[in-house]
């Protein structure tokens, strides 16, 4: 095992249901419960979550310069000419775009959250298929993460003790 990895069939059906409750629910919120002092220091025992974290930053930096802009022209219109009114509707296009990728960012870090929850407190089979995995999780957690709630859990799966035994099945990891 490498360390500081999770396992890639695990991630998968985590990004998954991740991608499936935001087209429901939308991603209000999501970056404040992301950037949680807890949360962030472990995705920072990833490397390749520092870069997510990094990208999230810079394109909320970058959105707020936009949105000053947009401001800037919307002033300098009533100045000089209406015609500078349609810079604004670049300055929304480029909004658009990057709060799509801010939150493509964001569900890369949300998904490494859920599955270290789902390896500490063994949903669906997953701490049991890897020990390894598990343990390492433990120690990004803390070693009394199984005893913490399990907020990302009930974020992602809130009424999870309703769901058969057959889901979980086809959710947990698949016996070779």
């Amino acid at each position: 095992m490498k360390e500081n990895t999770l396992p890639i069939p695990l991630l998968k059906k985590c990004a998954a249901l991740i991608n499936h409750t935001h087209k429901i629910q939308g991603f209000r919120g999501l970056a404040s419960k992301i950037t949680v002092k807890e949360n962030m220091i472990a995705l920072a025992f990833f490397p390749d979550m520092l870069v997510f974290m990094k990208n999230v930053s810079f394109l909320f930096k970058i959105r707020v310069f936009c949105w000053l802009l947009g401001i800037a022209i919307f002033i300098l219109s009533w100045v000089f000419s209406w015609w500078l009114l349609f810079g604004l509707v670049v300055i929304f296009v480029i909004d658009r775009i990057l709060v799509t990728y801010e939150r493509q960012n964001l569900m890369g870090l949300s998904t490494h959250l859920l599955a270290l929850e789902m390896l500490t407190s063994d949903f669906a089979g997953w701490g049991d298929a890897y020990p390894d995995e598990t343990q390492q999780a433990f120690r990004i957690l803390g070693e009394d993460a199984a005893s913490h709630t399990s907020k990302w859990l009930d974020f992602y799966l809130p009424r999870r003790e309703e769901l058969s035994v057959s889901i979980l099945r086809d959710f947990g990891p698949q016996k070779d």
